[in-house]
């Protein structure tokens, strides 16, 4: 609790001192929930996590079907109550794997979307 709360403090330093949004970098790490109680404190005007996880691949290539990857990163967004985004590393790989090797198809879902979170 105590270093929460020294969390929040710094930030609201930052905050007074001309910061006006927050990165958090590798929430993989730690539950949504915390960055919520952080942006709940201190009210920034966006906040970012990067939940950086491995794209999901079968002997050496990426896999079609990118859906597992892309919501292990909403369930995080949910978690901080929808007061965080979080960076689109399903899209990033996606897109990496479509252009460096041609694989144009890669760039539409099962459900004819955007593979990525920028198709939900």
């Amino acid at each position: 609790e105590r270093i929460r709360n020294d969390v929040i403090e710094w930030l609201k330093y930052l905050k007074n001192i001309g910061y006006d949004g927050w990165r958090f970098d590798f929430v993989r790490g730690y539950g949504g929930q915390f960055v919520k109680t952080y942006i709940d404190a201190t009210v920034p005007q966006m906040a970012f996590g990067e939940y950086w996880d491995a794209c999901d691949y079968s002997d050496g290539v990426l896999n079609y079907n990118q859906d597992g990857h892309r919501q292990r990163t909403i369930n995080w967004c949910d978690q901080t109550g929808g007061t965080a985004a979080a960076f689109d590393f399903t899209t990033k790989g996606i897109l990496q794997e479509a252009l460096g090797r041609n694989e144009l198809w890669r760039l539409v879902d099962s459900q004819g979307r955007p593979p990525g979170m920028v198709g939900m």
